[in-house]
């Protein structure tokens, strides 16, 4: 079997030359403090740095109503809405935190590596004289700090920058201030209502430590930087290992081999980023993770923007429960405020999750007033509670976190879904993400409210709750309003179909993620999703940004498109990532795929985690399905431990398009129904053949600690299987990274069709 590290090293990214942009720079995070690290002027060594909590919090206290906002929607005054909501500044936001500078003071050539199995980046420079500097990275897996060795003495100035309070938009803050102390330096950057944030490096002759520390809960955040430095610095060896070793036992817990070098790439680096964004001790990954640009306040104001949110959707399957705790806990923790603007806003109980928010869950409310109280935001995040039920199988975080925050939703939606005279519950107030203003009953809220009133009711069956509420929420299960459906397939929501090109899969989430309609449904059901998909088809691809493919790419997965799976997720991967694979959400090759400008963001880089999981294990409606959506191209295929609900793991191999072996292992005692994977044999079990059932299903008891490969043929023999690879030539290895530099990509060229603002001076001149 080849080993995990191997197949880590054919997916580093590589670097021949070096970076000369930040959108081509080489990511590390910790979940806590992050940097980008890339070459200005040919002289320094820059690492863009970046905190979760590094936000303006200021706002604007809500004197709005839920009431007085139905009564200007009655009257059809949508000028007076937008005043009614808006605030103005765009406030709260993600801020601009500062730099750590390597400067060399001469021109400096070179290559680089992100070393995944290791999570660092080493850089091997050449100055213009022929002096040779190595500089190695690491941001410390257990502490919030980014540590630097630079054994040679040719750097001219270690120090950090921060560029004016003006220059990125800190309206009516102090400017910033440096300072120093016997150990550290530090700039001191005060934001009115809004926690302090500092930078602070600790400069040695040969290795050099960097934080930034915002003030939350009470710190002092001068004395934490100064503490979290003197740590680092006190026992850097110690801090090393537990970072290898913190790494080292991430990515064991799964692994795929598929023979497309970029796909296979995107998953390992979308795991790599998503874990580098939010961990325990963390919160979700915002909108940038922790590698917010280098010179501005972050695209879309580094929101938390819930109308899509795809960075999580991969970790499940992945088999990185710890990640989706982390969502879990970051939600947790600001109950208390969702509840009290919920109570503010609506005058009721329950939790509304605001469609754009800031770290600590405060509304955000500046133009988009569709998207703020788009009322699908709250089921999205109660998803992310039931899904990390479903694929642990951990009843303890059920009756502890799941349902009490799932509960919380479920009264919101008690009191906003109105019964009409048809006799069903409707969404009056809605919104069709991103293709028309106010709009009712639309499909992406309903089918998220539908899953998670099922997945609220079968967790009170689980739990055997005395729930109150459970004959109410029953009935408005049953007579929830169906989908809107004309003769193009799904549309949209009421009156509007897909009638054009339009990046947002909204119309199709009863597909994916929320599991409504499928392929063993009735073949209406099947009809109608072949018709949603082909009239996507129909109307082209040239609005599409990254995660448009990378949504499209799971939705053809679930319907069992297997070249159209692999086909739009090629496109994310060719055309749509830089070479660290953040995700450009533009064409920036200019490959001719689309002409929809748009800002950077890291919710298409990580959401390809799950396309390439729908494509190789599904597991939706009780039955595991291995490689249900593969192209028939792909003749050799492994994967080891991906995750099925239940919390079952399972491996399996396929060479020269048949599969030869899966593997299944269960933490608990289980019962396991298999699609046949293995046509007419119906598969050996310690060479036994097994019995399928009268639907063809396979079906496999599992013992605690079980741990047993089904084959296709008795000869078939797990030394066989465990011993499987997929091999990649040398020409194919380490696809990402910077190969060159093509001038076109440095300048403002005609063929980039409509730049987005926020690339000037960071991807384009």
């Amino acid at each position: 079997m080849m080993s995990s590290r191997d197949i880590l090293d054919r997916n580093d990214l590589v670097y021949k030359t070096l970076p000369p942009r930040w959108v081509f720079g080489l990511p590390i995070g910790n979940g806590q403090v992050g940097g980008m690290i890339w070459v200005e002027d040919e002289t320094k060594v820059v690492v863009t740095l970046d905190s979760v909590w590094a936000w303006d919090l200021r706002q604007t206290p809500n004197q709005s109503t839920y009431a007085h906002f139905r009564e200007l929607m009655a009257a059809e005054k949508y000028d007076e809405i937008g005043a009614h909501l808006n605030t103005g500044e765009p406030l709260p936001r993600k801020t601009y935190v500062g730099r750590l500078v390597f400067d060399v003071g001469r021109t400096i050539s070179g290559e680089g590596r992100l070393r995944l199995g290791d999570a660092d980046v080493e850089l091997d420079l050449r100055t213009d004289n022929g002096d040779a500097i190595h500089l190695k990275f690491v941001a410390y897996a257990n502490l919030p700090a980014i540590a630097v060795n630079h054994p040679q003495t040719d750097i001219k100035e270690i120090r950090l920058e921060r560029l004016s309070t003006e220059h990125v938009g800190l309206h009516d803050a102090p400017e910033y201030v440096r300072g120093s102390s016997e150990s550290i330096e530090w700039i001191r950057q005060d934001i009115p209502d809004s926690p302090a944030i500092v930078l602070a490096l600790r400069r040695g002759e040969t290795q050099s430590f960097a934080t930034v520390q915002a003030a939350r809960n009470g710190s002092a955040p001068l004395e934490e930087a100064t503490r979290v430095l003197e740590n680092a610095s006190a026992t850097p060896d110690e801090h090393l290992e537990d970072h290898r070793d913190w790494w080292g036992r991430f990515w064991e817990r799964s692994s795929v081999q598929v023979p497309d070098e970029k796909i296979e790439s995107l998953w390992y680096m979308g795991l790599y980023m998503l874990a580098g964004a939010s961990r325990k001790g963390g919160c979700a990954a915002s909108l940038h993770g922790v590698w917010s640009p280098d010179n501005c306040i972050p695209p879309a104001h580094g929101f938390y923007i819930w109308d899509f949110y795809s960075q999580h959707w991969g970790l499940y399957t992945a088999n990185r429960l710890e990640l989706g705790e982390a969502f879990c806990d970051h939600f947790i923790s600001i109950l208390p405020r969702l509840k009290e603007q919920t109570r503010q806003f609506y005058e009721w109980e329950g939790v509304f999750v605001p469609g754009i928010m800031s770290v600590d869950g405060s509304w955000i409310r500046v133009g988009h007033n569709e998207l703020l109280l788009w009322p699908g935001t709250t089921a999205w995040v109660a998803q992310a509670f039931w899904w990390q039920f479903l694929y642990s199988n951990d009843i303890d975080f059920l009756r502890d976190k799941g349902y009490p925050f799932m509960r919380e939703c479920m009264l919101f939606f008690e009191r906003l879904l109105e019964k009409g005279d048809d006799g069903k519950y409707h969404l009056n107030v809605a919104y069709a993400p991103e293709f028309k203003s106010w709009a009712r009953d639309d499909t992406l809220s309903l089918s998220l409210i539908r899953y998670l009133f099922d997945g609220t009711l079968k967790a009170v069956d689980i739990l055997q709750i005395d729930e109150p509420h459970l004959e109410t929420w029953s009935e408005m299960l049953e007579n929830l309003q169906e989908y809107h459906v004309d003769d193009s397939g799904l549309c949209f929501a009421e009156g509007l179909p897909y009638s054009e090109s339009h990046r947002h899969m909204s119309h199709l989430a009863p597909v994916y993620p929320c599991d409504d309609l499928n392929i063993d449904g009735s073949s209406e059901e099947r009809q109608l999703i072949d018709r949603t998909i082909n009239n996507v088809i129909l109307k082209g691809y040239g609005t599409f940004v990254g995660w448009a493919f990378v949504w499209l790419s799971a939705i053809a997965a679930r319907a069992g498109r297997g070249r159209m799976a692999w086909w739009t997720l090629k496109q994310c991967a060719d055309a749509f990532v830089s070479g660290n694979t953040y995700n450009l959400n533009l064409d920036w090759e200019r490959n001719g795929i689309s002409i929809q400008p748009d800002t950077l963001c890291v919710d298409g880089n990580m959401g390809a985690v799950d396309s390439l999981n729908q494509m190789l294990l599904q597991s939706w409606g009780g039955r595991i399905r291995v490689f249900p959506a593969c192209p028939n191209h792909w003749r050799d295929i492994r994967f080891d431990n991906l995750r099925s609900e239940g919390g079952v793991e399972v491996s399996a191999v396929r060479a020269d398009g048949c599969t030869l072996g899966v593997r299944l292992r269960s933490a608990s005692e289980t019962s396991v129904r298999l699609v046949n994977p293995f046509g007419d044999s119906g598969g050996y079990l310690a060479g036994k053949q097994i019995q399928p059932t009268s639907n063809g299903d396979l079906e496999v008891n599992l013992a605690t600690g079980d741990a047993v490969w089904l084959a296709a043929s008795p000869e078939i023999q797990s030394d066989d299987l465990e011993s499987f690879a997929v091999e990649c030539p040398e020409t194919l290895r380490n696809p990402y990274g910077l190969k060159f530099v093509d001038p076109d990509w440095l300048n403002d060229s005609p063929d980039i069709a409509k730049v987005h603002p926020h690339f000037r001076g960071t991807f384009v001149e």
